[in-house]
């Protein structure tokens, strides 16, 4: 009869609210264990009949005494199973009223922000399964960078800013790391390159041995240097080994248009340069430079600058390039635009070109005397050039020499003189040039009155300066003064080198004012 109950909250709550209507539960033991004779039905219910028991023949036969009571032992031990089952379910109902009345303090306590969030059920469909807590994943571990590989960041960053200095130390420092390979070797190779830097670069270079693509790269660059260098044997060796390893690299195209470049093959230099532009080659500003080069023989400043801008905007860096657009634009009189590049070549030092030799005439040229002669003073030009740098000192001193006595500062005119005749013995040539230079700057200006008087000091150390007598009479013209620009074109008649032009504007005046 056990088997009839159901263990559960709700089967335990029908029974004790069954006992609860009987009553007493030892009155229900003692009537239980009287005789069945002695039994009396509750008020309003139907009169049990005593227990009887089929014979074999059919007959309904009443239970005996010991059959009786071993029935009723066996109710009472089966009301005695639900005593300890409602008890037991009793105390499982007080102990979980209890926690969740302390649940309910604790959330009174905490603010409801802190609560944690339930996890919310992830419906896994047939036929994996039911319901499921979300899958946490594992942390997957952070990737480092090297100490090499963050230099190496550190120092690419810092040459695109233009501070030349801070990169060639973090790339010193690079090298020296444990963790280096091929490709910290190649970009320190290629930013030496870029910094005119071949005897350093070349070492370095050679530390590419392992990975083919890059030995190409670094074999390409080799070749350049030693292509720069005159070693045009070791070149090709490199070159050819750039071809193998490299397959679809152009570096051996590239050498070999610089190659034909040198020995005076423009043409085909520039045919090829033209063709590896219509080619993702990874080499354009190595490619443009040799246009620019190409250009610079064939004396066209135009194409030179707007090639060199081109490989600049591939390789901002290049000191190389940035200082031959400084000189380029230099020599085209855009003096401010040029001193904005030789800067930038200025912030590396260790290189073989002297950038403050350019800088100093840029100065010059922008009348900013004192950096002028700070920038030559630091200049380190080789013996060809050793003469044209004294010059130049010269002429800046001679021209500080002219504003100091024009301001009435005899002490300093004397002072800038003397150091100008130690820059340069020859005075009457440095003061020809400077004199000139100066006329030029004040026509720049239309400050023709300071113009005419440069020319005029100019004429007194020659008068019979052709192309003075033949600027003086010019300017004159331009300033509307026709009388003593005839003069001035009398006397440039009597000079063979200006005798025709001076012809030809005496012609011009009479027929503006015959």
């Amino acid at each position: 009869m056990k088997h009839y109950f159901i263990t559960g909250m709700k089967r335990q709550k029908t029974i004790i609210g069954k006992l609860r209507h009987i009553g007493i539960l030892s009155i229900l033991i003692l009537g239980l264990i009287m005789p069945a004779s002695a039994q009396r039905s509750r008020r309003g219910a139907q009169t049990k009949k005593p227990s009887t028991v089929k014979t074999k023949e059919g007959q309904v036969a009443p239970l005996s005494q010991e059959q009786l009571e071993a029935r009723n032992k066996e109710l009472v031990k089966q009301i005695l199973d639900l005593q300890y089952e409602r008890d037991f379910y009793k105390k499982k109902i007080a102990d979980w009223t209890e926690a969740q009345r302390l649940a309910t303090e604790e959330e009174k306590k905490t603010p409801a922000a802190a609560a944690p969030q339930p996890v919310q059920p992830v419906i896994i469909p047939y036929p994996y399964g039911g319901l499921q807590p979300p899958v946490v994943q594992p942390e997957m571990p952070k990737f480092r960078l090297s100490l090499a590989d963050s230099l190496l960041r550190a120092a690419r960053a810092t040459a695109r800013q233009g501070n030349y200095e801070e990169a060639s130390r973090l790339f010193a420092q690079m090298v020296k790391q444990s963790g280096c390979h091929d490709e910290h070797y190649c970009e320190y190779g290629k930013f030496l390159y870029s910094m005119g830097a071949y005897q350093q670069a070349l070492p370095v270079f050679n530390l590419v041995v392992n990975d083919d693509s890059l030995i190409a790269i670094a074999s390409y660059y080799k070749s350049r240097i030693y292509q720069e260098n005159g070693a045009n044997k070791l070149a090709e060796v490199e070159m050819l080994r750039s071809k193998i390893l490299g397959r679809s690299y152009k570096g051996y195209e590239v050498a070999l248009g610089y190659q034909l470049l040198s020995q005076g093959q423009i043409d085909s230099a520039e045919h090829i340069f033209t063709g590896l532009l219509k080619q993702a080659s990874g080499l354009e500003a190595e490619i443009y430079a040799g246009l620019a080069e190409i250009a610079y023989q064939k004396n066209d400043r135009v194409v030179e600058i707007a090639a060199l801008q081109k490989s600049l905007s591939y390789n901002p860096g290049d000191l190389r390039n940035n200082f031959d657009i400084g000189v380029a634009l230099l020599e085209s009189g855009e003096y401010q635009s040029g001193l904005i590049f030789l800067q930038r070549a200025g912030n590396y030092r260790q290189s073989d070109i002297d950038v403050h030799f350019y800088l100093g005439q840029a100065f010059y040229h922008l009348q900013q005397w004192d950096k002028a002669i700070a920038e030559f003073q630091q200049s380190t030009t080789d013996k060809q050039k050793e003469n044209e740098q004294r010059l130049w000192l010269a002429k800046t001193y001679y021209i500080k020499s002219l504003m100091a006595k024009s301001a009435g500062n005899f002490y300093d005119a004397t002072n800038y003189f003397r150091k100008a005749r130690e820059a340069h013995p020859d005075a009457n040539s440095w003061m020809q040039a400077a004199l000139s230079d100066l006329a030029q700057m004040f026509e720049n200006e239309r400050n023709f009155n300071q113009a005419l008087d440069a020319y005029t000091q100019r004429l007194r150390l020659n008068p019979n300066d052709g192309t003075t007598l033949l600027r003086l009479g010019e300017l004159y013209y331009r300033i509307g003064d026709l009388t003593e620009a005839r003069n001035i074109f009398l006397n440039a008649m009597s000079v063979k080198q200006s005798a025709a032009q001076a012809e030809a504007w005496l012609r011009q005046i009479e027929t503006y004012n015959p």
